[in-house]
């Protein structure tokens, strides 16, 4: 990259700042007009220290911008690519400065030029001619700015620029706190270097005060692959997932189409719902009162939202149901979706389960049940079965399978991955959180699904075992596994738990798992598999059309 002309460029917004300067006579503050912009302000910095920048952003064609424009070249920075709106103002703030140096903004953008900036607007020669790309996030507020900001980047790695990132978390541009921190989390995937404060730390999720320190979070995830803007604004992230998964799963199964509207149903699963929904918008009634909250609110938050979207996206008319039975809610989704195909209620169901649960409030609940480990290293963080064992790692995301009534699936050519031949659930009716202690409810779970499955002794049986690495479900599982099958029997069959390698996604972990026994079959010999959950249990034999 020695050859290329320029040492940075960045992307992004820039405005005036109206900073106080004073009083007037009458007593009322005096507001200074200031080149602002925290890309800017960086290669304001970097010129100063002899190296050579360019700048691709937009202002408006007026006062301020002209403004702007003559402040940014003064410094030396380049502005081939600093467009001037004629449509559209600069974007202006009003800063006003703390005692201790905090600040607080108040921004007239809606829209500013800043925000309007296109993908074809961006020039990638600048950037390929430059050693670093630098970016923040304010650039990603809005959808055609964010689709530029993706744009430069992606061009950017395919240069081979050093990419550098600033959070610049500033909430009253932003419609939802929730995109702010998606496009964060984006932004952190993307950098090489990364430019953030204390405050956009604590955003991200602050653990200084949680014995938890490790999460299995879902990485790089963009929901505008699956929806639009509109639907993603108006949408939990365990709806988002769940869309996500049955969207890769219909498109793989191509059910859709083959048969009426009213023969497809949805039956998902989701143990908590709109957690984060519920978190964001209780801070915001904390913080600016009840008529600030979203009248999405309650959408949001019901834990049958998942499978309403799904039916609305794919014209799904026969029943949509959740299934919200905690742990167990994927694995009953799925044992329900059978029943209905079986009783003739359905010809096909997308079903699964989804969750999106890693919220401050929602780890702080489980610590506090003491489910979750405390381990700091991700490799001894959940260990199922093993006596070092000390909770599990709470997960997030989606799974999706089509369930479709066997003979239509051969008929049209269906790629099946398997049959789900029987499906046991049962109650303890004993604890709100702990099995009862012989596990009899358990273990008549497991053989409901073998009796129903037609399983035969002697054939080998392989379980995705709950499995969530405490020390009561562990211990009380293996036990509930003897009783149902048999000492001897049990000891012959195969039994691991995936949690290790997804975390506990709670009430999507019956799905995945169920996904995961799909796709790890080896032998084309009949096999009888088991993904249990507390209070529930699906058996399938090899022979579901196609899953995510």
């Amino acid at each position: 990259m020695s050859n290329r002309n320029y040492d940075v460029t960045s992307l992004g917004e820039l405005l005036i700042d109206f900073t106080e300067n004073g009083t007037s006579a009458q007593g009322n503050p005096i507001m200074e007009a200031n080149p602002g912009g925290a890309p800017c302000n960086v290669l304001a910095m970097l010129e100063r220290l002899g190296k050579k920048t360019a700048f691709i952003g937009k202002v408006g064609k007026d006062m301020f911008g002209n403004q702007l424009k003559a402040a940014v070249e003064e410094v030396g920075i380049d502005t081939r690519a600093l467009i001037m709106d004629e449509e559209v103002h600069t974007t202006l703030a009003f800063v006003h400065t703390y005692p201790d140096g905090d600040r607080d903004f108040s921004f007239y953008r809606n829209p500013g030029a800043d925000m309007m900036l296109t993908k074809d607007e961006v020039p990638d020669d600048l950037i390929r001619d430059s050693r670093i790309f630098h970016f923040g996030t304010l650039s990603s507020t809005h959808e055609g700015v964010r689709e530029a900001t993706r744009h430069a980047i992606k061009v950017a790695k395919e240069a081979g620029c050093i990419i550098t990132f600033d959070p610049n978390l500033r909430p009253p541009l932003w419609k939802s706190l929730e995109d702010a921190r998606v496009e964060i989390e984006y932004g952190l995937t993307k950098c090489d270097v990364l430019k953030i404060s204390d405050n956009e730390v604590e955003f991200l999720f602050d653990t200084t005060d949680y014995k938890t320190k490790i999460a299995a979070e879902v990485k790089d995830f963009d929901p505008r692959a699956y929806m639009d803007i509109t639907e993603v604004l108006r949408s939990d992230a365990f709806s988002q997932y769940g869309v996500a998964a049955a969207c890769q799963a219909v498109e793989e199964s191509g059910v859709i189409g083959t048969l009426p509207p009213e023969r497809v149903a949805v039956y998902f699963g989701s143990g908590i719902g709109g957690i984060r929904t519920f978190t964001e918008e209780h801070n915001k009634l904390l913080a600016r009162g009840p008529k600030r909250g979203s009248p999405y609110f309650i959408p949001m938050l019901i834990a049958n939202m998942a499978a309403g979207m799904i039916a609305i996206r794919f014209n799904c008319r026969g029943a949509a149901m959740p299934s919200v039975t905690a742990c167990a809610s994927g694995t009953n989704a799925i044992g329900e979706a059978m029943r209905a195909i079986r009783h003739g209620y359905a010809d096909a169901v997308i079903t699964g389960g989804s969750e999106a649960a890693i919220t401050e409030c929602g780890v702080a609940g489980f610590i506090n049940m003491q489910a979750l480990s405390t381990s700091e290293d991700p490799n001894a963080a959940c260990l199922p079965f093993d006596k070092r064992r000390g909770g599990f790692v709470i997960g997030e995301g989606g799974a999706a399978l089509v369930l479709e009534e066997y003979e239509h699936a051969v008929k049209r050519g269906a790629k099946i991955y398997g049959e789900v031949c029987g499906y046991g659930a049962t109650c303890d009716a004993f604890h709100i959180t702990a099995p009862r202690p012989d596990g009899s409810a358990g273990a008549r779970a497991i053989q409901l699904a073998l009796q129903e499955a037609g399983h035969q002794a002697g054939e080998r049986v392989y379980i995705n075992a709950h499995g969530t690495g405490t020390p009561m479900n562990d211990s009380l599982e293996t036990q509930v596994v003897k009783l149902a099958l048999g000492e001897e029997e049990a000891k012959k069959a195969y039994m691991s738990s995936t949690k290790s390698m997804t975390g506990h996604m709670l009430g999507a972990a019956g799905a995945i798992e169920a996904l995961a026994c799909l796709k790890a079959r080896r032998s084309t010999r009949r096999w009888t598999w088991f993904s249990p959950t507390p209070w529930a249990l699906a058996a399938t034999t090899p022979a579901l059309p196609s899953g995510r």
